[in-house]
């Protein structure tokens, strides 16, 4: 297997979350942005380890360390065989938690 180790660039993390709270909704405010990059450039992403198979280019494991000490791990398989996926009752969009994280002013 290939090892990747992947280190998030947070000036690209930032326009990418920008992104993201542009599509939902309306554009950030000049000073919900600053607030972001000054936490952005005190924050420790967690760093992110994949493991790739030769052969299939598939990725079998994800391994995620978090600032905290702790870490994720996904452990990827059964590629290509069919799955039935539930639909869970009473979710949240995922637009609504980004609200709730990104408050308006």
């Amino acid at each position: 297997v290939y090892h990747h180790r992947l280190i998030i660039n947070k000036e690209n993390f930032q326009s990418f979350m920008l992104q993201i709270l542009r599509s939902i909704s309306t554009s950030p405010s000049a000073e919900q942005i600053i607030q972001f990059e000054n936490e952005l450039s005190t924050a420790t992403l967690p760093t992110i380890d994949v493991w790739i198979g030769k052969d299939d280019m598939l990725p079998y494991q994800i391994s995620i360390m978090h600032t905290t000490g702790s870490t994720s791990m996904f452990m990827l398989r059964n590629y290509n065989n069919p799955v039935t996926i539930d639909v869970p009752l009473n979710t949240t969009p995922f637009s609504e938690i980004l609200r709730v994280l990104t408050p308006s002013q």
